[in-house]
């Protein structure tokens, strides 16, 4: 618990000095993403609530809502700057056909890995078949594990 209000403490101290050192993402902050900024802090004080009264999965909830709030506050915040006041979005895009590429191979990875993996999940997450009688037993004389 003390690590989560030392955290929050901290993350809105740091919005102070971004206001000198990073103008830009620090007026994005305030303007467009200001509705995530609030959302952020809402889950986060949400979770350390949801802490005290024992609500554990219900608090997961809230910390995911808090850290995506985050990171999705940060990104329009400093929209439409990949680098801020450096390089802009499409500035840093690679070639089109590069792009188009890169979307493909994507694509393909998923077809491939997701299945596998989804399966491989499930064998680790299931109990074992119940065996019949007689199969998979101790020969006598040894001990049943």
């Amino acid at each position: 618990m003390l690590v989560g209000l030392v955290t929050g403490a901290v993350v809105l101290a740091a919005l102070v000095p971004l206001q000198d050192e990073a103008p830009t993402l620090s007026e994005g902050l305030r303007g467009r993403a200001a509705p995530l900024v609030a959302v952020s802090a809402f889950g986060g004080a949400a979770t350390l609530v949801l802490l005290l009264r024992r609500r554990y999965t219900l608090a997961r909830v809230t910390a995911v809502l808090a850290v995506a709030a985050v990171l999705l506050g940060w990104g329009v915040a400093q929209y439409p700057w990949i680098l801020v006041d450096e390089a802009s979005i499409d500035e840093a895009a690679g070639a089109p056909t590069t792009l188009k590429a890169l979307l493909v191979a994507v694509g393909l990875a998923v077809v491939l890995v997701v299945p596998p993996l989804a399966y491989l999940y499930r064998f680790t997450q299931t109990e074992p078949a119940p065996q019949e009688e007689g199969v998979g037993r101790a020969p006598e004389g040894y001990p049943r594990q």
